[in-house]
């Protein structure tokens, strides 16, 4: 019998109670149970049941949902509409009301005119997505997923049920349950009340009560890296033909690397790969260039690289993205940054632009959208990119944006002299990265943090014929931030800023620290500049500039070490050194409000 010990209990008889009660949960047909503390609680079979009753009641009412938004309050389009609303007086002061939403989980958004102000209630209306993947943890639980975790009273976990019907005991507490073995050759085992073993190790190796689940039949590839190729074994008419064989047998096989270096198969032999199209990177990439160069093609309108996951409008092939699908553990990596170049075309692709025709031009610079970016990753996790040098670039290096998170970049050179020549980019809805050791000249900022949230509705507009990030500039389930990012050594010449971060539309950069910055000559902007700007949209507000520190700007030839032109709350800058003759030690405007910001150790050396 079990015992009337308070939650949580570690006593065996409980244990063993617990363990039959769950044979009766995962597979009996009654609708409920009662544990040991005469709770009644539902089995499976009764949250099968709750669950098939809600589904019907939800899809039952989903219409009638939908159409009756509006007697709760007048549903309006976008966020800037239900404010002409509030202005002209149609939305009285403290009415509910809707506004459509931009995400998949919901189909409207609940708001309250206070005071004047468009302010969410948290409350809104769940979509049909939303509910489907309510449905899918119900009655498909991940295998990882647990259903009872028994406790010690020193909180550590001492037996874990897993949903798949999985018994485990962590190995590191046998001997403190059970030391010796029993005499029939258990040297740990749970049973019944009968003296039969549910679950056991015994002095042969043997285990029993443990399940592995089949393998399915149309089960994903499993993830190998093991894989080693180059282009070299692979048939096709061109470079490009072979690299795309490749990388297609690594996406086959789960991951693999792909490395170019001497091609063998081109006479005479080279170590220029020239490329006629994208590379498109699958998961667990790892694309080594070995004291090698790949090059885009002259006249190519297109990346040098991309992840896979961006899947491209075959009617709008410059335009928004139809999906940004999940990509992870991508490496791009070189032999050293003078031993391995990834390039742009000696000559860019021309034609009349798009917009006013007349006598061909160079396609390169931001204006004609994300296929100039040498670099395009989006919605990738936990990637790599180093040791190599980028030049003749068409536009930014490298560019990273919704959903990319987990990224380290270190260790890379860049000479770039085109308009817009960044070298790293962040873009809205980047976290938890870190940049390390960047050399080189840029013809714009070497690292920009750049999050525009509803720059731009529509393209053509103004100078921007096509999107630059191909995610789109409006709100997205991928993120619209830029969080936890860390800079460390950039010694560089710039045209404009070393680093820069600059959030619009309200789009937040928090937690950013930057340190160790150094000009190899003098800059066309600041070294480090925290700014906000209306040519990007809405510009920032207090709160969407926040905990950012530096440690360490030196300045041999330029003008500004550090400039701060934007709302900023929660910031520290400290220990800059002002080398230039008459040069300033930091500019920090007087337009803007600050919040414990403090710059410190700033001098002339």
């Amino acid at each position: 019998m079990p015992t009337q010990n308070p939650v949580p209990s570690n006593s065996f008889e409980d244990l063993l109670f617990n363990t039959e009660k769950f044979d009766q949960v995962m597979t009996g047909v009654l609708l409920t149970y009662t544990d040991r503390l005469g709770n009644v609680r539902y089995t499976i079979a009764g949250l099968e049941s709750k669950n098939d009753d809600l589904i019907a009641s939800l899809t039952e009412n989903y219409a009638n949902v939908v159409n009756n938004l509006a007697p709760l309050g007048k549903v309006y389009s976008d966020l800037s509409s239900a404010n002409a609303a509030i202005a002209s007086g149609e939305i009285a002061n403290g009415v509910i009301f809707f506004i459509r939403s931009a995400s998949n989980k919901s189909i409207a958004d609940e708001y309250q005119n206070i005071s004047g102000v468009a302010t969410a209630t948290g409350k809104g209306y769940p979509s049909s997505e939303s509910l489907n993947e309510i449905t899918k943890l119900i009655n498909t639980q991940n295998s990882e997923s647990v259903a009872f975790s028994f406790e010690d009273p020193l909180g550590r976990s001492c037996a874990l049920i897993y949903a798949d019907s999985r018994f485990k005991i962590p190995r590191s507490i046998l001997d403190e349950v059970q030391s010796e073995k029993s005499s029939d050759g258990w040297v740990f085992s749970i049973r019944g009340r009968g003296g039969e073993v549910l679950a056991g190790f015994n002095d042969r190796g043997e285990a029993v009560g443990f399940y592995t689940p089949p393998v399915e039949a149309n089960a994903p590839a499993a993830r190998n890296e093991s894989l080693f190729i180059t282009p070299n074994s692979f048939d096709g008419a061109t470079q490009t033909d072979r690299i795309k064989a490749a990388l297609d047998l690594i996406e086959f096989n789960g991951g693999g690397t792909l490395t170019l270096g001497i091609d063998t198969v081109t006479v005479p032999n080279t170590n220029t790969w020239l490329i006629s199209e994208s590379l498109l990177l699958p998961d667990y990439t790892t694309l080594y260039i070995d004291n090698a160069k790949l090059k885009l093609q002259n006249g190519v309108f297109d990346n040098i690289i991309r992840n896979k996951g961006i899947v491209v409008d075959p009617a709008n092939p410059y335009s928004l993205a139809l999906k940004l699908n999940e990509n992870r553990g991508i490496k791009i990596k070189g032999s050293g940054k003078t031993t391995a170049f990834i390039e742009g075309p000696d000559i860019p692709y021309v034609a009349p632009h798009p917009v006013t025709g007349g006598a061909p031009v160079a396609w390169v610079g931001d204006a004609y959208g994300w296929r100039t970016l040498g670099i395009l990753l989006a919605n990738t996790k936990d990637y790599e990119i180093y040791n190599f040098k980028m030049q003749k670039t068409t536009c930014w290096a490298i560019s990273q944006e919704h959903g990319c998170d987990g990224m380290y970049l270190h260790d890379l050179d860049f000479n770039t002299t085109v308009k817009n020549g960044d070298g790293i980019d962040f873009r809205k809805g980047c976290s938890n990265g870190r940049v390390e050791r960047i050399t080189g000249t840029t013809a714009d900022d070497t690292i920009a943090m750049t999050a525009l949230l509803n720059f731009i509705d529509t393209y053509p507009s103004g100078n921007y014929i096509y999107p630059l990030q191909v995610g789109g500039d409006k709100p997205s389930p991928l993120g619209d931030n830029i969080t936890n990012i860390s800079i460390s050594g950039v010694s560089s010449k710039s045209a404009h800023n070393q680093v820069r971060i600059l959030p619009t539309g309200g789009s937040v950069i928090d937690t950013v620290s930057i340190s160790n910055i150094e000009d190899t000559a003098a800059t066309g902007g600041s070294q480090v500049l925290v700014s906000t700007s209306s040519s990007y949209g809405r510009p920032a507000y207090l709160t969407d500039m926040r905990n950012i520190v530096v440690n360490g700007i030196k300045s041999n030839f330029s003008q500004n070490p550090l400039t701060i032109s934007g709302p900023l709350i929660n910031a520290r800058f400290n220990f800059i050194q002002q080398a230039k003759a008459g040069g300033n030690l930091y500019v920090q405007s007087s337009a803007f409000p600050y919040v414990n910001v403090s710059i410190t150790n700033a001098k002339a050396v």
